[in-house]
């Protein structure tokens, strides 16, 4: 794991992976919900490094940002 984040109302836990991967989880069950990918790999001298690098929901927890090495941000729906 490289990130993790509680939803505002901490009934959902977002985890991000070192291979780009995000997964959504239901905390009460421990249940995967989601699962993305997005993120892509950054070489720099033949040496890969983290994909997805953190994660946050956004205030009103429909929505989780995800920043990379690649040098992006990425925005996720939550979905009902």
């Amino acid at each position: 794991m490289t990130g993790l984040a509680f939803s505002p109302d901490g009934s959902l836990l977002v985890s991000a992976t070192n291979k780009g991967n995000l997964s959504l989880w239901d905390v009460v069950s421990g249940k995967q919900l989601y699962a993305w990918t997005g993120h892509n790999k950054l070489r720099a001298t033949s040496v890969a490094f983290s994909q997805s690098v953190s994660v946050i929901f956004s205030p009103d927890g429909k929505y989780i940002a995800s920043g990379g090495w690649d040098g992006t941000v990425r925005l996720w729906a939550v979905a009902p």
